[in-house]
């Protein structure tokens, strides 16, 4: 996957109306993706619009994320609302593991 690809999928996971759930939520919100691959979410915004300068191949920016678009790309993490109280939501991270399988970051905890 090169630089371009990915800037093509954060763009699709922000734009594109596939991307949205049938009520209009994101199915991949930035906060989330950016938890999962442990950055700042606002270099996630930098890096869809070419102004972050250290994103090239081979960092460890770059694999995380062309990791988690991978898992995302094939159905295997995703993230669900629920309730936790009236009218409040939380992201829960959802991901399916098949056998064998490894991931080449740690998955963090969520709150």
């Amino acid at each position: 996957m090169t630089g371009e690809d990915i800037i093509n999928w954060l763009r699709r996971f922000r734009y594109d109306p596939d991307w949205r759930d049938s009520s209009g939520n994101r199915k991949v919100p930035f906060k989330n993706l950016a938890d999962y691959c442990g950055v700042d979410r606002r270099i996630l915004y930098k890096i869809m619009h070419r102004a972050y300068p250290h994103f090239h191949s081979g960092t460890r920016i770059f694999s995380r994320l062309e990791d988690a678009i991978d898992l995302i790309a094939d159905g295997r993490l995703y993230w669900e609302r629920q309730a936790i109280q009236g009218r409040r939501f939380e992201m829960v991270m959802v991901r399916e593991v098949d056998e064998g399988d490894e991931l080449r970051m740690p998955q963090p905890e969520l709150p």
